[in-house]
């Protein structure tokens, strides 16, 4: 429709009586309860935001559907239309369906998580929780901290602090440091952490990973896109700038840069710097293969930008392959 509907479009067919409880006797039942919200009952509930658990209205067909389905113990019709949805939403061959999220979490967990693991979240739901420390894990919250201000106005408030994601890492030997770079011009950020150890570096890309529309591993973004192909992936450069030569470092990125557009087998090179040290510098840059990238290593005009880096540098710099 091209224009806003006066009412909802739908009519209410079954109505359900409920009481308005005076400011008075919700005080009372509030003491009487202990603040717990668990505690209160039900029939003084006036609008319920503990749970979306059964309380929208159903529409015609659904009440329809309840008289029409086949309640067979096995291989019901009813079953059937379930299956066939989810496999066409998903694409997975086998569901195992579960009466209730939590119970399915249950199952999940149950495979996925170990005694002593850290599952960190921006902040864990009360029976995620219980599942995750059941099994002897730490359930972390990470939520950024205008999440945990109520009186504080923000556009979203459940976004995960990779701050206080990088110092739960710090609690691991293997971890030497988590930083977020961004490009220059807004148009890229990157998580970069950096581990001691393959294996565990592995296990914290394949958590950063999950990040969704915040992080791709290296060699699965193109062109500043996740899930495009980019061959080889990421050479990382890391370089510690003097502040005083910050801006012309930055120059000089952007000529070095023009220049590697021209190369053979380069895909895109983006000069990203640490949000919490304008002096950390970050160059990421992609390629078709690690030989074209040893190409760039091996020329000329790499080797003079290294003798003119030995000026303006605070520390050695550091050039590791990512991919």
């Amino acid at each position: 429709m091209d224009h806003e509907l006066p009412f909802e479009p739908y009519r209410v067919k079954v109505v359900e009586r409920i009481h308005r409880v005076p400011r008075e006797e919700r005080q009372r039942l509030l003491q009487a309860a202990e603040y717990n919200i668990f505690k209160i009952p039900s029939a003084a509930i006036y609008v319920d935001l503990l749970t979306d658990s059964g309380t929208s209205a159903m529409s015609d067909r659904q009440w329809g559907a309840l008289m029409t389905g086949d309640e067979a113990y096995a291989q019901s019709r009813s079953w059937e239309d379930f299956e066939g949805t989810i496999q066409r939403i998903t694409g997975y061959r086998h569901v195992l369906p579960c009466h209730q999220g939590r119970a399915a979490e249950n199952l999940l967990l149950g495979e996925l998580v170990q005694e002593r693991h850290v599952i960190p979240n921006n902040i864990h739901f009360d029976t995620t929780r219980a599942n995750v420390e059941f099994r002897g894990a730490v359930a972390l919250d990470c939520v950024c901290d205008e999440g945990l201000d109520p009186t504080r106005e923000a556009p979203f408030k459940g976004n995960m602090s990779l701050t206080k994601l990088g110092a739960a890492f710090e609690k691991y030997g293997t971890h030497v440091r988590t930083s977020v770079y961004e490009a220059r011009d807004g148009s890229l950020t990157a998580v970069v952490s950096i581990w001691d150890t393959q294996s565990a570096a592995k296990t914290a890309g394949d958590f950063l990973a999950e990040l969704p529309d915040v992080v791709a591993r290296t060699g699965d973004r193109g062109e500043g896109h996740a899930g495009e192909e980019s061959g080889f992936g990421t050479m990382g450069m890391f370089y510690t700038v003097v502040p005083d030569y910050r801006e012309e470092f930055v120059e000089t990125f952007g000529e070095v840069g023009g220049m590697l557009a021209e190369m053979e087998g380069h895909h895109d090179t983006r000069l990203m710097v640490n949000r919490d040290d304008e002096n950390d510098m970050f160059i990421a840059s992609q390629w078709r293969s690690r030989e074209d990238a040893m190409g760039f290593f091996r020329s000329d005009a790499f080797r003079d930008t290294v003798q003119w880096g030995r000026e303006v540098l605070a520390d050695r710099p550091r050039h590791v392959f990512l991919a």
